[in-house]
C-alpha cells in the first residue's frame, strides 16, 4: 500500500460500525462528534474474494446494501 492509502484505511475504520462502541467509549463526547463531523464515510476495500460464509459490509444507500 501506498501512504495515502494507508491514511484512508485508517480513517475508514472511524466509521466502521463495529468499532463504533470503542470510538464512543475511548473518546470523549466533544471529540466523537467533531471527528465524526471532519472525517468523510469510506469503506475498507480489499480485492481479495470473499470466503465462503463470509458477510459483505459495504456502503448502504436508502438503507440497502
Amino acid at each position: 500500500m501506498r501512504p495515502f492509502q494507508e491514511e484512508k484505511l485508517g480513517l475508514a475504520l472511524f466509521h466502521h460500525h463495529l468499532l463504533a462502541d470503542y470510538w464512543t467509549e475511548t473518546l470523549s463526547g466533544r471529540s466523537f462528534k467533531l471527528l465524526e463531523q471532519l472525517i468523510p464515510l469510506s469503506w475498507v476495500l480489499d480485492p481479495a474474494p470473499l470466503p465462503p460464509g463470509a458477510v459483505l459490509d459495504g456502503p448502504r444507500v436508502g438503507g440497502a446494501p
